[in-house]
């Protein structure tokens, strides 16, 4: 797997076919409220969801977040 997280991409082999994942940087996105991600969870709107949390240099090497 290659990530490029400057180019907010990901590439892997699957089925010996090169697949190519890009993120999106667009502005507009907001976050969910718990009442909306509980929905999703419950009427299984989607198989998986994220979060990802950029940690201050000194968090990020030595310590664990609370």
């Amino acid at each position: 797997m290659l990530t490029d997280y400057t180019e907010l991409t990901m590439k892997f082999i699957h089925d010996g076919r090169i697949i190519e994942l890009r993120g999106d940087r667009d502005v507009s996105l907001h976050l969910i409220t718990l009442s909306q991600l509980r929905r999703l969870v419950e009427t299984e709107e989607t198989s998986a969801f994220f979060h990802i949390q950029v940690l201050p240099p000194e968090l990020s090497s030595t310590k664990t977040p609370p």
